[in-house]
């Protein structure tokens, strides 16, 4: 009986850590190359490019990846820029037309980016600059996903 309740505790938990939103797009992320220009930390602010590369898992017409609090510079797809409205951001999901994507098509993904950084409304998961430290802490508490930064 105990090992059921634990069970239950458990799979009650790992239902919770699932964001359907970021479910929905169906990618297998091979690598991300994560780029910060630092040079901007007294004006609290970062620049910085996003390379990933991944293989659509099924054929989709959108694909969609969590990017909070960001200004989106450029995008460049298989190595052609996009502009809008090939893709849309909303301050938190940029979403990017596919129209021709197919499983198991393989793809990099160039995002060049500009932020403030992002701290969740709980106050604790996120990129925080103080006087004479910066740092990011890779969890938050009320947001989904939990893992951030």
């Amino acid at each position: 009986m105990k090992t059921i309740r634990h069970l239950s505790v458990i799979f009650c938990l790992l239902a919770l850590c699932f964001n359907s939103k970021a479910q929905e797009s169906r990618l297998d992320i091979h690598s991300y190359n994560l780029t910060l220009d630092i040079s901007h930390l007294r004006s609290n602010h970062l620049v910085g490019d996003a390379l990933l590369s991944g293989t659509f898992l099924t054929a989709e017409t959108t694909t969609r990846l969590l990017f909070n609090s960001a200004t989106i510079d450029s995008l460049v797809w298989n190595g052609t820029t996009i502009d809008t409205p090939a893709y849309t951001y909303d301050g938190h999901t940029l979403t990017i037309n596919t129209p021709s994507a197919s499983a198991g098509e393989t793809f990099p993904l160039h995002v060049f980016y500009s932020s403030p950084g992002y701290v969740e409304s709980y106050g604790w998961g996120g990129f925080h600059f103080n006087a004479n430290i910066i740092y990011n802490i890779g969890v938050c508490f009320r947001e989904l996903p939990h893992g951030i930064g």
